[in-house]
């Protein structure tokens, strides 16, 4: 389960429509044609629900990851801004050298 509350909210509220429009559909296996009316009205609500719900959770998935591209995109704008810096300073450790900034 996700450490995001809102995606653990989604997922569980995924879980549980699942849930419910399974043992609703196995309800309606069982009765006869007449009598499945009133219980897939029911059904078709269920997996509406459901849709939206998965709609929902697709939606912040997109969203968390697009977030975690802008991170990455500003990470790298920093490591190219520090290119030399970087570079000299793992030529340092490879070659045991003193770092400049140690503590």
């Amino acid at each position: 389960m996700p450490d995001d509350p809102e995606m653990r909210e989604l997922i569980l509220q995924d879980q549980e429509l699942e849930r419910q429009t399974q043992e609703l559909a196995a309800q309606a296996r069982r009765q006869p044609p007449q009598a499945r009316e009133a219980i897939k009205r029911q059904l078709a609500e269920l997996v509406q629900q459901h849709f939206e719900v998965r709609q929902k959770r697709r939606d912040l998935q997109v969203k968390r990851m697009a977030e975690e591209l802008e991170r990455l995109r500003t990470a790298i704008e920093r490591r190219n801004e520090s290119r030399q810096a970087i570079i000299e300073q793992r030529l340092r450790d490879l070659l045991g050298e003193p770092r400049d900034l140690d503590f």
